[in-house]
């Protein structure tokens, strides 16, 4: 199985809300994603198969030299094929 890998794609707070929930635990709870992304973030990346976002992650920076990794998740059923 190959993910296709999207940069910057357009974002569906329902869906990396679920995706989060599904690969941590928890309760679902819708998160503004799509704003915080935009305020905090200097790139995202998906990770699909076919239209199903099965994994996350995102770089934040600091407005100079200094970024770092985020949220990063993948989806219990694809997890351990190397996304």
């Amino acid at each position: 199985m190959i993910a296709d890998l999207r940069i910057r794609f357009a974002v569906d707070d329902e869906v990396l809300s679920r995706l989060h929930a599904d690969a941590f635990g928890g309760d679902h709870v819708l998160s503004p994603w799509t704003a915080r992304l935009k305020r905090h973030s200097r790139s995202w990346v998906g990770a699909f198969v076919g239209d199903r976002l099965v994994g996350f992650v995102h770089a934040v920076w600091d407005g100079g030299r200094h970024a770092f990794l985020l949220d990063t998740v993948v989806d219990p059923d694809f997890q351990h094929q190397r996304i």
